[in-house]
């Protein structure tokens, strides 16, 4: 008897358990809706948590593992030359690729016109993926990959690049004696001259390159344009600070500072001089009559510290 009561009380306690069995090899799945408006809230949550992450850097670039400095920034994607190719790495929210059109070489990317020139808010990040980001605009709501991280410009980023130019003043420096420049407002060409002073008045983003340019005015009102950021820039071959300037003109006074400006070299040129209008010779050969400095395209003979000739 004591057995078979056993034996009962051993099958009462299966029962009780067999519901909760099946009750935990049931999975609770949820709705689409329901994912969506917790990767919203997580987003939100994460951009409170970090109200305090200020993006403060000199640069475009934030690494992949770093994107979260970017949450409560903005970002403008930016147009480029590439005749209109398709940008990589930009997603709807349901993991679908942003306006979707196939590439000449069977990939698939975001039509040019879909994003180009956009601005986004940068509103948060996965936790579980940091290199995705959550950007969103008055149209879209869509996240991004670091592999976008090529095309756009980052608003810190450009706040701190117009604080550290505008109002400077430049110098112009010439090569190859003067050269012509064309009025950004008017479209006309007239003559820049070595030592004219420039200011920086605004920067601008290219709307054909997507380049950062700086918008420089002289004593008259015209303006030109330069690529100060960018791909093949000359600002600083063509524009010197002005404080550096007037150091070199205190120093080695109009003449010289004027040959400096223009890249030319004289007989009887310091050989300090030499180094400001040329740059730094590849290398420098010891000989009786001095030294011999050694450029891409030529000679300069320095003895006693000035120049002696050049060929």
């Amino acid at each position: 008897m004591a057995k078979i009561y056993k034996m009962e009380k051993l099958l009462a306690m299966m029962l009780m358990l067999l519901p909760m069995i099946a009750w935990g090899q049931v999975r609770i799945e949820k709705s689409a809706s329901q994912i969506q408006a917790e990767r919203v809230a997580d987003s939100l949550r994460i951009v409170k948590e970090n109200t305090m992450a200020v993006y403060d850097s000199l640069s475009n670039y934030v690494k992949p593992d770093s994107l979260f400095l970017l949450i409560g920034q903005r970002i403008i994607i930016k147009p480029h030359e590439r005749d209109k190719e398709p940008y990589q790495g930009f997603y709807n929210l349901n993991g679908d690729v942003y306006a979707k059109v196939e590439t000449k070489y069977s990939q698939v990317g975001c039509a040019y016109d879909s994003l180009a020139g956009r601005t986004f808010n940068v509103i948060g990040y996965d936790k579980k993926y940091p290199r995705k980001l959550y950007i969103a605009d008055e149209k879209d709501s869509l996240y991004m990959t670091n592999s976008a991280d090529k095309y756009y410009l980052i608003e810190g980023y450009l706040s701190k690049l117009a604080k550290k130019y505008e109002g400077q003043k430049y110098v112009r420096a010439i090569n190859m004696g003067e050269n012509d420049e064309t009025d950004f407002n008017t479209g006309k060409s007239f003559k820049v001259y070595a030592g004219q002073v420039w200011t920086i008045k605004r920067l601008i983003i290219n709307p054909e390159n997507g380049d950062i340019y700086a918008i420089l005015s002289n004593t008259k009102g015209q303006e030109v344009s330069e690529r100060l950021v960018g791909w093949l820039s000359f600002f600083d071959i063509y524009y010197v600070p002005k404080k550096e300037s007037d150091k070199w003109r205190r120093k080695y006074g109009d003449f010289c500072w004027k040959k400096i400006l223009n890249k030319e070299i004289y007989v009887g040129m310091p050989k300090s001089a030499v180094e400001l209008a040329w740059g730094e010779p590849k290398y420098i050969n010891d000989a009786s009559y001095g030294e011999q400095w050694v450029y891409s395209n030529g000679y300069v003979y320095i003895k006693n510290g000035k120049v002696t000739g050049w060929n």
